[in-house]
């Protein structure tokens, strides 16, 4: 046996915090501990990793008993590698902190390199290779170092709450890394959580404690929630997907219910729920809804991330299916999030339980599936843009109309609260007469190549500045009469890309005498930086900032105010932070519009107009003058 420990205690001044009568532990598996704060997780993963000494109990490891006074923790403490929730990076390079194990293990400087390289790359972290580590976030720093760990080339990996305080794209990846490295390099990997469906994912065993104990799964569930009161007095304790369980009584920040405990350590807390107990109670003005059967076709980064937000994420929808043409992919996908897999998408449209369709596929590769989705009489939510040409997005309008079916487009600012919240600022006269709009787009990172060339993914004006094109229709209620654009390529390798800019400047001239000015850029180091700015008559509103996506509303009437600010996020949120909560509303917001036969927020005819404008600005950047844009709109009409 890998572990076994028997009678096994520790206590700290008297106080026995972990108390294990019998525990043994397989050889190669992937094990997930559980339990609400306190249980005794991390104390276990500490004397697991030969950190933490026993009060009392035996201790054995690969058939010999461990004696902590000895000689051999240093041994023992080689096959074991602990990563903290917190892990701590030296203030160097990436490459440096994962190559620091090699140095002490005299690696020949070649082999370093090479096994440095691969390390980053099976945690996605290759392109940060030499980016410093104080800069990255939360989420990167601790796949970096999962890749330090890894260079130690251990036995055993410990993690404690891995995916704890990352955001999704983030938890993704580590998700991915845990399964991949004991599925291709047999290490045992044994983590705590508090997340019961990324234990049940991702283990082949999962263990509960709970005060110290082992217990024999006593509790059904484990999840983080608030507590929120309703406009009648009654509470609801609220899960991280939304659901919502009514609560009875409230007693200096701990709640009974007949269902369920609930220990409070802050906001959020965790929530144990006894098994065959759970009472669902949903609140009065809310009706019963049924759920949407989402598939998803493609599954490079943004299919991952709407695949999980339909199938984690979004009680109005439940995942089905997932489609890529790499079959090792697609099948890795529907493992890790529950669904069935295809690699032909006329095949799973066969599947009697899809009611919609996702399409995520790189932008050259949508007219296909938008059209067999159409074609099927399916509702569709595609990714922006609606195609790679203006010539293939008219023809794709054309057969959505002609098809008769829904279409949303991922224009997923439009959902976002701190946009929303503008919109509803805007409409209600606070700054008056809105006369320009303006705003930044800028990556801290390169996108895929594809994504850089204009001739594939559309470069700047199309993959990124698409969404300010939209936005700024969405805010202002008019259409594009005039565009000027210029570009040019100072800091970024181009990589032999004709065209390749990572530098725009665009300038709009609405049709109502409106202006607008957007910037977009792929090498600000210091973060992702998204923000907005509509001036009007009487007033501005700012959309975003560095650290938090606020709402600040400036009038001679209020002066400067910040009516909203939507989650504290760190000095630097990546994209995929930063627009958490708009994802889940995007997916949401999709299964909903099928549930109540109304229209989407954004549709293909949307997808058109930005689509003009972006194809518009890359046309104005190459001649270096305006272009007029022609031809029927939305807005102001």
């Amino acid at each position: 046996m890998f572990y076994e420990l028997r009678n096994l205690k520790k206590a700290y001044d008297g106080r026995t915090v972990l108390d294990l009568k019998t525990l043994t532990l397989e050889k190669g598996k992937v094990i997930g501990l559980l339990g609400p704060n306190g249980a005794g997780k991390t104390t276990l993963l500490e004397i697991l990793a030969f950190l933490s000494v026993p009060t009392s109990g035996e201790f054995w490891f690969e058939n010999e008993k461990v004696d902590f006074t000895g000689g051999k923790l240093i041994d023992l403490r080689r096959k074991v590698v602990f990563v903290q929730q917190q892990s701590i990076l030296f203030t160097t390079t990436v490459s440096n902190n994962v190559e620091f194990p090699l140095r002490i293990r005299r690696k020949a400087k070649a082999e370093r390199d090479r096994i440095v390289g691969e390390l980053l790359d099976l945690v996605g972290m290759g392109a940060f290779r030499y980016a410093k580590a104080y800069k990255l976030s939360g989420g990167e720093t601790q796949r970096v170092a999962i890749a330090r760990a890894l260079a130690c080339f251990p036995e055993v990996i410990l993690l404690d709450e891995p995916t704890a305080n990352v955001d999704v794209e983030n938890q993704i990846i580590i998700e991915r890394i845990i399964h991949e490295i004991n599925r291709t390099k047999g290490i045992s990997v044994i983590f705590t959580t508090h997340n019961l469906m990324l234990a049940s994912k991702l283990a082949h065993e999962t263990l509960f404690l709970y005060e110290g104990k082992r217990t024999q799964s006593i509790y059904e569930n484990i999840f983080s929630a608030r507590i929120e009161t309703d406009a009648s007095g009654c509470k609801y304790c609220v899960l991280q997907n939304g659901l919502r369980l009514r609560v009875k009584t409230e007693n200096s920040g701990q709640i009974r219910d007949p269902s369920c405990l609930f220990y409070s350590r802050g906001d959020p807390f965790d929530v144990l729920f006894k098994q065959s107990s759970i009472v669902f109670y949903p609140s009065s003005n809310e009706e019963a809804m049924d759920d949407i059967g989402i598939a998803v076709v493609g599954l490079g980064r943004m299919g991952y991330v709407h695949a999980y937000t339909a199938a984690r994420m979004t009680r109005e929808a439940r995942l089905v299916a997932v489609c890529d043409r790499q079959e090792s992919i697609a099948r890795t996908a529907a493992e890790e999030l529950g669904c069935a897999f295809y690699t032909d998408i006329n095949r799973m449209l066969e599947h009697n339980s899809i009611d919609a369709v996702c399409v995520a596929t790189p932008t050259a590769h949508h007219t296909e599936p938008v059209t067999v989705v159409a074609m099927a009489g399916k509702p569709l939510f595609c990714e922006k843009p609606l195609a790679a040409s203006l010539a293939d997005t008219l023809h794709l309008v054309k057969v959505i109309k002609d098809a008769g079916i829904k279409c949303q487009i991922g224009f997923t600012k439009r959902f976002d609260p701190a946009y929303v919240e503008a919109e509803k600022i805007i409409e209600e006269g606070f700054i008056g007469k809105p006369v320009y709009i303006g705003g930044y787009s800028r990556d801290p990172v390169p996108p895929p190549p594809w994504a850089c060339d204009p001739s594939k993914g559309g470069g700047l004006f199309i993959d990124m500045l698409l969404h300010d094109f939209d936005i700024a229709r969405f805010l202002m209620k008019d259409e594009v009469a005039t565009v000027y654009a210029d570009e040019t390529n100072l800091v970024v390798d181009g990589r032999g890309i004709d065209r390749f800019a990572d530098n725009v400047i665009v300038n709009l001239h609405f049709r109502k005498g409106a202006l607008a000015a957007f910037h977009a850029s792929i090498h600000a180091e210091y973060g992702y930086d998204v923000r907005t700015e509509v001036f009007g008559s009487k007033g501005s509103i700012m959309i975003g900032g560095l650290s938090s996506a606020e709402v600040t509303l400036c009038t001679l009437e209020k002066g400067i105010s910040k009516p909203k600010t939507f989650r504290a996020e760190g000095n630097t949120p990546h994209f995929m932070v930063r627009f958490k909560e708009a994802y889940m509303r995007e997916m949401a917001g999709f299964a909903e519009c099928i549930i109540n036969d109304t229209a989407p927020i954004s549709n293909e005819d949307d997808a058109l107009e930005a689509f003009r404008v972006a194809v518009a600005a890359a046309e104005s950047a190459g001649k270096k003058m305006p272009v007029a844009l022609k031809g029927t709109a939305s807005y102001g009409d």
